[in-house]
Protein backbone atom coordinates (compact mmCIF):
# COMPACT_ATOMS: atom_id res chain seq x y z
CA UNK A 1 0.00 0.00 0.00
CA UNK A 2 1.57 3.17 -1.07
CA UNK A 3 -0.13 5.36 0.82
CA UNK A 4 0.81 4.22 4.65
CA UNK A 5 3.96 5.22 6.59
CA UNK A 6 5.70 3.54 9.94
CA UNK A 7 4.50 4.41 13.44
CA UNK A 8 8.58 5.99 14.15
CA UNK A 9 7.81 8.35 10.92
CA UNK A 10 4.04 9.46 11.39
CA UNK A 11 6.00 11.13 14.92
CA UNK A 12 8.48 12.57 12.49
CA UNK A 13 5.69 13.87 10.25
CA UNK A 14 4.37 15.50 13.80
CA UNK A 15 7.18 17.15 14.74
CA UNK A 16 8.20 18.41 11.19
CA UNK A 17 4.71 19.63 11.15
CA UNK A 18 4.12 21.28 14.17
CA UNK A 19 7.57 22.91 14.53
CA UNK A 20 6.22 24.93 17.62
CA UNK A 21 7.98 27.58 18.70
CA UNK A 22 7.71 28.93 22.87
CA UNK A 23 6.77 32.00 22.76
CA UNK A 24 4.09 32.52 19.58
CA UNK A 25 0.53 33.02 20.25
CA UNK A 26 -1.92 30.77 18.10
CA UNK A 27 -5.65 31.28 16.56
CA UNK A 28 -7.86 29.46 18.78
CA UNK A 29 -10.72 30.56 16.10
CA UNK A 30 -13.04 28.18 14.09
CA UNK A 31 -12.41 29.84 10.74
CA UNK A 32 -8.65 28.41 9.98
CA UNK A 33 -6.81 27.86 6.51
CA UNK A 34 -7.26 24.46 5.08
CA UNK A 35 -4.66 22.09 4.24
CA UNK A 36 -3.84 19.15 2.30
CA UNK A 37 -1.26 16.21 1.96
CA UNK A 38 0.58 15.62 -1.10
CA UNK A 39 2.65 12.56 -2.23
CA UNK A 40 5.79 13.84 -4.29
CA UNK A 41 5.82 12.19 -7.50
CA UNK A 42 9.46 10.28 -6.91
CA UNK A 43 10.31 9.44 -3.13
CA UNK A 44 13.45 10.89 -1.89
CA UNK A 45 16.21 7.76 -2.06
CA UNK A 46 16.26 5.11 0.12
CA UNK A 47 12.38 5.87 1.19
CA UNK A 48 8.81 4.32 0.14
CA UNK A 49 7.07 7.41 -0.21
CA UNK A 50 7.61 10.88 0.62
CA UNK A 51 4.67 13.51 1.22
CA UNK A 52 4.46 17.30 1.63
CA UNK A 53 1.95 19.33 3.51
CA UNK A 54 0.60 22.40 1.79
CA UNK A 55 -1.69 25.40 3.67
CA UNK A 56 -4.27 26.03 0.85
CA UNK A 57 -5.33 29.54 0.95
CA UNK A 58 -8.42 31.31 -1.34
CA UNK A 59 -10.76 29.32 -2.99
CA UNK A 60 -10.96 27.78 -6.75
CA UNK A 61 -8.90 28.90 -9.31
CA UNK A 62 -7.54 31.55 -7.20
CA UNK A 63 -6.17 28.83 -4.53
CA UNK A 64 -2.74 29.12 -3.60
CA UNK A 65 -1.10 26.28 -2.46
CA UNK A 66 2.60 26.44 0.65
CA UNK A 67 4.73 23.98 1.63
CA UNK A 68 5.01 23.71 5.21
CA UNK A 69 7.28 22.21 7.33
CA UNK A 70 10.21 19.59 6.36
CA UNK A 71 9.06 17.60 3.58
CA UNK A 72 7.69 13.49 5.03
CA UNK A 73 9.51 10.32 3.66
CA UNK A 74 7.94 6.96 4.65
CA UNK A 75 10.23 4.33 5.51
CA UNK A 76 9.58 1.19 3.75
CA UNK A 77 8.98 -1.05 6.77
CA UNK A 78 5.64 0.69 7.57
CA UNK A 79 3.38 3.21 6.44
CA UNK A 80 0.17 6.04 7.19
CA UNK A 81 -2.93 4.07 6.33
CA UNK A 82 -4.93 7.50 6.10
CA UNK A 83 -5.24 10.71 7.08
CA UNK A 84 -7.53 12.98 7.68
CA UNK A 85 -8.24 17.07 9.27
CA UNK A 86 -10.72 16.68 12.40
CA UNK A 87 -12.10 18.92 14.70
CA UNK A 88 -12.10 18.56 18.64
CA UNK A 89 -15.18 17.71 20.12
CA UNK A 90 -14.70 17.15 24.24
CA UNK A 91 -11.11 18.62 25.71
CA UNK A 92 -8.34 16.98 26.12
CA UNK A 93 -9.74 14.34 23.62
CA UNK A 94 -7.91 13.21 21.46
CA UNK A 95 -4.81 14.15 23.03
CA UNK A 96 -3.60 16.48 25.89
CA UNK A 97 -4.10 20.09 25.51
CA UNK A 98 -7.18 19.75 22.95
CA UNK A 99 -9.39 22.23 22.95
CA UNK A 100 -13.06 21.94 21.65
CA UNK A 101 -13.55 23.59 18.12
CA UNK A 102 -9.28 22.81 17.63
CA UNK A 103 -8.52 21.34 14.32
CA UNK A 104 -6.12 18.46 14.57
CA UNK A 105 -4.60 16.15 11.70
CA UNK A 106 -5.44 12.14 12.34
CA UNK A 107 -2.90 9.79 11.37
CA UNK A 108 -3.34 6.53 11.32
CA UNK A 109 -0.59 4.18 10.93
CA UNK A 110 -1.04 0.97 9.11
CA UNK A 111 -0.59 -1.85 12.27
CA UNK A 112 -1.83 -4.29 13.96
CA UNK A 113 -3.50 -1.46 16.04
CA UNK A 114 -4.06 0.82 13.52
CA UNK A 115 -2.50 3.48 16.18
CA UNK A 116 -3.23 7.16 15.64
CA UNK A 117 -0.70 9.88 15.41
CA UNK A 118 -2.44 13.49 15.80
CA UNK A 119 -1.06 16.82 15.04
CA UNK A 120 -2.83 20.16 16.23
CA UNK A 121 -3.49 22.18 13.86
CA UNK A 122 -3.65 25.31 15.18
CA UNK A 123 -0.08 25.07 16.20
CA UNK A 124 0.76 25.98 12.63
CA UNK A 125 -1.46 29.17 12.92
CA UNK A 126 -0.38 32.54 14.47
CA UNK A 127 -2.53 34.26 16.81
CA UNK A 128 -3.26 38.28 15.78
CA UNK A 129 -4.22 40.97 18.18
CA UNK A 130 -5.71 44.30 17.01
CA UNK A 131 -3.58 47.08 16.94
CA UNK A 132 -3.61 51.22 16.47
CA UNK A 133 -6.56 51.48 13.49
CA UNK A 134 -7.09 47.77 13.42
CA UNK A 135 -10.47 45.60 14.65
CA UNK A 136 -10.46 42.06 15.14
CA UNK A 137 -13.95 40.50 16.06
CA UNK A 138 -14.35 36.79 15.66
CA UNK A 139 -12.76 36.32 12.14
CA UNK A 140 -13.45 39.46 10.88
CA UNK A 141 -10.79 42.26 10.55
CA UNK A 142 -12.14 45.94 10.44
CA UNK A 143 -10.01 49.33 9.73
CA UNK A 144 -11.49 51.64 12.51
CA UNK A 145 -11.90 54.95 11.69
CA UNK A 146 -11.23 58.15 14.40
CA UNK A 147 -15.11 60.20 13.76
CA UNK A 148 -13.78 63.35 15.80
CA UNK A 149 -10.66 63.53 13.60
CA UNK A 150 -11.75 62.03 9.99
CA UNK A 151 -11.55 64.72 8.04
CA UNK A 152 -13.30 63.23 5.42
CA UNK A 153 -11.87 59.78 5.97
CA UNK A 154 -14.59 56.60 5.63
CA UNK A 155 -14.56 53.28 5.16
CA UNK A 156 -17.04 51.05 3.24
CA UNK A 157 -17.36 47.74 2.06
CA UNK A 158 -15.00 48.99 -0.98
CA UNK A 159 -11.95 50.18 1.23
CA UNK A 160 -11.13 53.46 2.84
CA UNK A 161 -11.70 56.46 0.91
CA UNK A 162 -11.18 59.80 1.91
CA UNK A 163 -13.97 62.52 0.21
CA UNK A 164 -13.24 65.96 -1.61
CA UNK A 165 -13.10 68.92 0.89
CA UNK A 166 -15.75 71.89 1.03
CA UNK A 167 -15.72 74.74 2.42
CA UNK A 168 -17.71 73.55 5.25
CA UNK A 169 -15.93 69.81 5.79
CA UNK A 170 -12.21 68.90 6.11
CA UNK A 171 -11.06 66.50 3.05
CA UNK A 172 -9.21 66.06 0.38
CA UNK A 173 -7.98 68.58 -2.04
CA UNK A 174 -9.60 68.72 -5.75
CA UNK A 175 -7.80 69.01 -8.80
CA UNK A 176 -9.77 71.77 -9.59
CA UNK A 177 -9.04 73.60 -6.45
CA UNK A 178 -5.27 72.73 -6.60
CA UNK A 179 -5.40 74.56 -10.02
CA UNK A 180 -6.80 77.40 -8.84
CA UNK A 181 -4.25 77.20 -5.40
CA UNK A 182 -1.31 76.73 -8.08
CA UNK A 183 -2.83 80.23 -9.86
CA UNK A 184 -3.40 82.13 -6.98
CA UNK A 185 -1.72 84.69 -6.05
CA UNK A 186 -0.80 84.23 -2.12
CA UNK A 187 1.46 87.34 -1.36
CA UNK A 188 0.76 88.53 1.69
CA UNK A 189 -0.84 92.33 0.96
CA UNK A 190 -0.13 95.07 3.27
CA UNK A 191 -2.14 98.14 3.38
CA UNK A 192 -1.57 101.55 1.54
CA UNK A 193 -2.95 104.94 1.74
CA UNK A 194 -6.85 104.79 0.42
CA UNK A 195 -6.96 101.25 1.68
CA UNK A 196 -7.37 99.25 3.94
CA UNK A 197 -7.31 95.16 5.35
CA UNK A 198 -8.74 93.96 8.21
CA UNK A 199 -8.80 89.84 8.82
CA UNK A 200 -8.32 89.32 4.82
CA UNK A 201 -10.89 91.96 4.37
CA UNK A 202 -9.39 94.92 1.62
CA UNK A 203 -11.59 97.91 1.45
CA UNK A 204 -11.10 101.46 0.30
CA UNK A 205 -11.06 104.58 2.47
CA UNK A 206 -11.85 108.11 2.72
CA UNK A 207 -10.56 111.14 4.31
CA UNK A 208 -13.94 112.28 5.55
CA UNK A 209 -12.23 115.80 6.26
CA UNK A 210 -11.76 116.68 2.73
CA UNK A 211 -13.70 114.14 0.61
CA UNK A 212 -15.44 116.88 -1.12
CA UNK A 213 -18.29 114.67 -2.68
CA UNK A 214 -16.57 111.81 -2.33
CA UNK A 215 -17.63 108.30 -0.93
CA UNK A 216 -17.26 104.67 -0.75
CA UNK A 217 -19.73 102.08 -0.28
CA UNK A 218 -20.70 98.20 -1.20
CA UNK A 219 -20.80 99.18 -4.86
CA UNK A 220 -17.78 101.07 -4.61
CA UNK A 221 -16.61 104.76 -4.62
CA UNK A 222 -18.98 107.04 -5.42
CA UNK A 223 -18.51 110.97 -6.16
CA UNK A 224 -21.38 113.36 -5.44
CA UNK A 225 -22.34 116.32 -7.85
CA UNK A 226 -21.74 119.10 -6.46
CA UNK A 227 -23.80 122.35 -5.44
CA UNK A 228 -24.64 125.63 -4.05
CA UNK A 229 -23.71 124.15 -0.40
CA UNK A 230 -21.67 121.07 -1.21
CA UNK A 231 -18.02 120.44 -2.91
CA UNK A 232 -18.56 117.49 -5.54
CA UNK A 233 -18.43 116.45 -9.27
CA UNK A 234 -18.98 118.72 -12.16
CA UNK A 235 -22.81 117.85 -13.57
CA UNK A 236 -22.65 117.54 -17.64
CA UNK A 237 -25.15 120.23 -17.25
CA UNK A 238 -22.74 122.99 -15.33
CA UNK A 239 -20.13 121.68 -18.38
CA UNK A 240 -21.81 122.72 -20.69
CA UNK A 241 -22.50 126.59 -19.01
CA UNK A 242 -19.10 126.38 -18.47
CA UNK A 243 -18.09 125.86 -22.25
CA UNK A 244 -20.17 127.99 -23.01
CA UNK A 245 -19.46 131.21 -20.85
CA UNK A 246 -16.80 133.71 -21.62
CA UNK A 247 -14.49 133.30 -18.58
CA UNK A 248 -11.88 135.96 -19.59
CA UNK A 249 -10.73 138.24 -17.61
CA UNK A 250 -12.17 142.09 -17.08
CA UNK A 251 -11.43 145.36 -16.13
CA UNK A 252 -13.48 148.39 -15.37
CA UNK A 253 -12.85 151.38 -17.88
CA UNK A 254 -15.05 154.45 -17.74
CA UNK A 255 -18.48 154.36 -16.47
CA UNK A 256 -17.62 150.85 -15.23
CA UNK A 257 -16.94 149.78 -11.85
CA UNK A 258 -15.80 145.69 -11.10
CA UNK A 259 -15.58 145.37 -7.22
CA UNK A 260 -15.49 141.09 -6.15
CA UNK A 261 -16.90 140.52 -9.81
CA UNK A 262 -19.59 142.67 -9.19
CA UNK A 263 -19.88 144.89 -12.71
CA UNK A 264 -21.55 148.48 -11.78
CA UNK A 265 -22.50 151.54 -13.75
CA UNK A 266 -20.63 154.56 -12.79
CA UNK A 267 -22.31 158.35 -13.26
CA UNK A 268 -20.64 161.51 -12.55
CA UNK A 269 -22.18 163.27 -9.88
CA UNK A 270 -21.22 166.63 -10.63
CA UNK A 271 -22.16 166.24 -13.99
CA UNK A 272 -25.51 163.91 -14.28
CA UNK A 273 -27.73 166.54 -14.90
CA UNK A 274 -30.35 164.14 -13.84
CA UNK A 275 -28.97 161.11 -14.69
CA UNK A 276 -28.31 158.57 -12.09
CA UNK A 277 -27.78 154.46 -11.60
CA UNK A 278 -29.94 151.83 -9.39
CA UNK A 279 -31.17 148.30 -8.89
CA UNK A 280 -33.70 149.05 -11.87
CA UNK A 281 -30.56 150.45 -14.02
CA UNK A 282 -29.50 154.01 -15.21
CA UNK A 283 -32.05 156.53 -15.36
CA UNK A 284 -32.45 159.92 -16.62
CA UNK A 285 -34.95 162.46 -14.59
CA UNK A 286 -37.12 164.99 -16.42
CA UNK A 287 -35.54 168.55 -16.30
CA UNK A 288 -37.58 171.11 -14.24
CA UNK A 289 -36.98 174.67 -13.79
CA UNK A 290 -34.31 173.94 -11.39
CA UNK A 291 -32.35 171.13 -12.40
CA UNK A 292 -31.02 169.82 -15.65
CA UNK A 293 -32.47 166.35 -17.18
CA UNK A 294 -34.02 165.47 -19.91
CA UNK A 295 -36.77 167.02 -21.68
CA UNK A 296 -40.44 165.93 -21.05
CA UNK A 297 -42.71 165.16 -23.86
CA UNK A 298 -45.12 167.76 -22.56
CA UNK A 299 -42.01 170.52 -22.34
CA UNK A 300 -41.23 169.37 -25.97
CA UNK A 301 -44.72 170.46 -27.15
CA UNK A 302 -44.70 173.67 -25.54
CA UNK A 303 -41.32 173.93 -27.41
CA UNK A 304 -42.70 172.84 -30.63
CA UNK A 305 -45.97 175.36 -30.39
CA UNK A 306 -43.44 178.22 -29.95
CA UNK A 307 -43.37 180.23 -32.93
CA UNK A 308 -40.09 182.64 -33.33
CA UNK A 309 -40.05 185.75 -35.72
CA UNK A 310 -37.59 185.94 -38.37
CA UNK A 311 -35.55 188.98 -38.48
CA UNK A 312 -37.52 191.16 -40.66
CA UNK A 313 -40.00 191.01 -38.52
CA UNK A 314 -37.71 191.96 -36.20
CA UNK A 315 -36.61 194.60 -37.31
CA UNK A 316 -40.30 195.75 -38.43
CA UNK A 317 -41.20 195.76 -35.05
CA UNK A 318 -38.25 197.85 -33.43
CA UNK A 319 -38.63 200.56 -36.62
CA UNK A 320 -42.92 201.01 -35.13
CA UNK A 321 -41.09 201.19 -31.72
CA UNK A 322 -39.01 204.18 -32.74
CA UNK A 323 -41.72 205.93 -34.43
CA UNK A 324 -43.70 205.89 -30.92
Amino acid sequence: MSNLITLSQAQGIANAVIGKVADKHYLQEANLPSYTIKKQAEAETGYAHTYQLFEVTGEGASAVETAVGAKINIPKDMVVQSATVETVETADVPYEGAQVGDKYIDLVIANADNTHVYIPVNDLVDVYTAGNGINITGNAVSVVINGTNANGLSVTANGVELAVATTTTAGAMSAADKSKLDDADVTAYTAGNGVDITSHEVSGVVDSSNANGLSVGANGFAMGLASASANGAMSSADKAKLDDADVTAYTGGNGIDITNHAVTAVVDATNANGLSVGNGGIALAAATTSTAGAMSAADKTKLDDFELATAAEVETAIAGLDEL
